[in-house]
């Protein structure tokens, strides 16, 4: 057998793990969801942070489908921490709008007003409206500012998201899953 990326090849068993995870979310059942997931971590590398990150991030979507918020919360900030680490920017700001939507199930509202404006300065960080996920962070933070009859600046925000949808190269995401 002829292996061409070593460092690819000995990560392949927690990928693998991860997308059987996934696959486990996508069809509800989230005891499969979780126990693939744990294979992945146990056979992970220390530092394969995006595999690390995946499984983590999916049992955190098992916990919030099964109604464990803070557990939800928990393990998927853990695993946009890892998904992070391993320098992927834009996977790191999109999740903040899945962490941020646990806080609004949470009734924690300014907590994810927070994580949105953690999310954004981020972003601006990195290059800004590059990220394919901000526009939809501004649609949140819109949401949000609506809630508390802040009518003014939600729509300054969804002048916000609409601009950068509308900006070449950036599709519109739904991100709110690992």
């Amino acid at each position: 057998m002829v292996v061409v990326n070593e460092e690819e090849y000995r990560a392949l068993p927690a990928s693998v793990g991860v997308h059987r995870a996934g696959y486990a979310l996508a069809r509800g059942n989230l005891v499969e969801t979780v126990q693939h997931a744990r294979r992945a971590l146990e056979v992970a590398a220390e530092d394969d942070h995006l595999n690390r990150g995946g499984a983590t991030a999916l049992m955190g979507l098992a916990a919030w489908a099964s109604g464990d918020l803070e557990t939800a919360y928990q393990s998927y900030g853990e695993g946009m921490a890892h998904v992070e680490r391993d320098g992927h920017l834009s996977g790191t700001v999109g999740r903040a709008i899945t962490l941020a939507d646990i806080r609004v199930a949470q009734g924690r509202l300014r907590d994810a007003m927070h994580t949105y404006e953690q999310a954004l300065q981020l972003a601006s960080e990195q290059g800004g409206a590059g990220v394919r996920a901000t526009a939809d962070i501004y649609v949140g933070m819109s949401e949000l500012q609506r809630e508390r009859n802040e009518l003014d600046a939600a729509a300054g925000r969804c002048s916000g998201a609409s601009s950068l949808a509308s900006s070449p190269g950036l599709r519109r995401t739904s991100i709110g899953g690992a």
